[in-house]
């Protein structure tokens, strides 16, 4: 099975895809709205899944997880969000690719930064970021 692997302060960007995120259709959907963001089309997308509530504006990309305290959010550019979608949409069942990904050794990981042969990402970018809403938990917006 892939994994997203992700370096802190975003492991929960890689929780979000493995958990969340389980057809190359759902990839296809969030790649949409980025997209619609970007170009104002769309002003802002709220959604509750499987354990994330995830919101998309065009000031980026929010990620919250429902059931941890730490850490419990991420938050990342419209860009390095739907840079990490496209990678995982390659490594899903059902898209064309991913019988030859399955087999190979060490397995790939999308991390983020692009596919990797069972490597991390190497987040080193500290710009400041947008904060997370602090909202009740279990309550969506």
């Amino acid at each position: 099975m892939p994994r997203a692997d992700f370096d802190p302060p975003h492991e929960v960007v890689g929780w979000f895809l493995e958990q969340d995120v389980q057809s190359v259709s759902r990839c296809e959907e969030l790649i949409a709205i980025v997209d619609e963001t970007k170009v104002a089309t769309r002003s802002r997308y709220n959604s509750g899944g499987n354990a994330h509530s995830i919101v998309i504006d065009r000031g980026g990309v929010c990620i919250e997880n429902d059931y941890v305290e730490s850490p419990r959010a991420a938050s990342l550019s419209l860009g390095e969000f739907r840079a990490a979608v496209l990678d995982w949409k390659i490594l899903k069942p059902g898209h064309d690719s991913i019988d030859e990904l399955a087999n190979r050794r060490p397995p790939l990981v999308c991390t983020g930064l692009g596919l990797r042969a069972g490597l991390r990402s190497i987040h080193r970018e500290r710009r400041p970021t947008r904060r997370c809403s602090s909202r009740p938990r279990g309550a969506v917006g």
